[in-house]
């Protein structure tokens, strides 16, 4: 009985779409999406999926369509000026925005976005400092393959988990950090690697980038991409270096289980930023010395000291560039309403006591010619 329902409900699915695959196949279907602005107008370029099977084999080049408009809305009808296909979006997984939209502030390009309902509400945003969008897409190389979405959005992920370097942001997260209270949005930034040559190299994630409604700032550095991303637990395991005794070791941090509080008492604003994190012994030159307590208690201090100056990194950055990355204007809003108006215009970092409380665990050492060893050397 169960079986025959469920045939009962794909089959008048299918009936009240009324969608054959004769109409399937007049969709451009994009998967990506660039938004560029210069000379007073938008370039929208779309990379569309093929749905029928190319007779040649050779099929490296991308199918790129593009429309100009003065709104984002008139650029993409006026695809279907040059194209015989509509432009559909809900299957959208990549929008990048480029270095001219940027300038130019993107709020024209999240008002759109949060109007539309033709895109998906889970496509990944990027955005482009240094490049158009259009040259991220297609760069019009002859050695150029089709732009890899799927393996971006795959390394996107995986970056942010390993690397600590970047977000994985989409565009109705953006929109919510976008329509919040006190919160600057951050994205990862994209670019075209070049050679001594100045020719095209690789496309590669690069950075997080900060804007302040809409408005680009800056770029954080490694040190404050690392401790925004540890802080906000969005890894699993990330390598940074360190120095012992004038050597360089490399540590990973791993499973961070870090949290932030803040509380406000006669208008005095107290953060805490609370950091629990696992630690192990990557790569040193003495072997001999992973049995050394002292060295392992070394190690973990020494780590420490390196999470906490990242942090500061991050701290500081908010204080020179008036942001608030950490979004802690935001936690007042929530948890203090009535105090808000107070602190909205302020520079929480500058004002407000931070302390930055953190645990490092060095939960593997020893090494194969002696022992090996986990948990704690205590």
């Amino acid at each position: 009985m169960k079986k025959i329902k469920i045939i009962l409900i794909l089959v008048l699915t299918i009936l009240i779409s009324g969608c054959s695959y004769k109409e399937l196949n007049d969709l451009a279907i994009a998967s990506a999406l660039g938004i560029d602005y210069e000379n007073n107008e938008y370039i929208i370029s779309a990379q569309i999926m093929e749905l029928k099977k190319q007779e040649k084999e050779d099929t490296s080049s991308a199918l790129i369509y593009l429309g100009k408009g003065k709104t984002i809305s008139e650029a993409l009808r006026n695809i279907s000026l040059k194209y015989p296909n509509y432009l559909y979006l809900g299957h959208l997984e990549l929008i990048i925005i480029g270095k001219g939209e940027i300038n130019h502030g993107i709020n024209n390009s999240l008002d759109y976005f949060i109007r539309t309902s033709d895109a998906r509400n889970d496509a990944l945003i990027l955005v482009s400092t240094k490049n158009k969008a259009y040259e991220i897409i297609n760069p019009n190389e002859e050695t150029k393959e089709e732009f890899p979405v799927k393996d971006i959005v795959t390394t996107i992920k995986n970056s942010k988990e390993r690397n600590g370097l970047v977000i994985e942001k989409n565009y109705e997260e953006l929109i919510n950090d976008y329509l919040e209270k006190g919160i600057s949005q951050i994205l990862t930034t994209i670019e075209n690697e070049k050679d001594e040559n100045d020719n095209y190299k690789d496309t590669i994630l690069s950075n997080i980038a900060v804007f302040e409604k809409g408005k680009y700032v800056k770029d954080l550095n490694k040190e404050s991409a690392i401790s925004y991303n540890l802080i906000n637990n969005n890894f699993d395991n990330v390598s940074i270096d360190i120095i012992y005794n004038n050597k360089d070791v490399s540590v990973s941090l791993i499973k961070p289980k870090c949290s932030l509080d803040l509380k406000l008492d006669n208008n005095k604003v107290t953060v805490n930023i609370n950091i629990n994190v696992e630690e192990g012994i990557l790569n040193i030159n003495d072997k001999n010395i992973l049995l050394d307590k002292n060295f392992l208690k070394d190690i973990e201090n020494i780590t420490k000291k390196k999470i906490n100056s990242y942090i500061n990194d991050l701290i500081n950055f908010n204080i020179e560039n008036n942001t608030d990355v950490l979004g802690l204007k935001n936690i007042i809003y929530k948890k203090y309403h009535k105090s808000y108006k107070k602190f909205k215009d302020k520079n929480i970092y500058e004002i407000a006591k931070i302390n930055i409380n953190t645990n490092v665990y060095l939960y593997k050492y020893g090494n194969i010619y002696k022992s090996f060893s986990g948990g704690s050397h205590e």
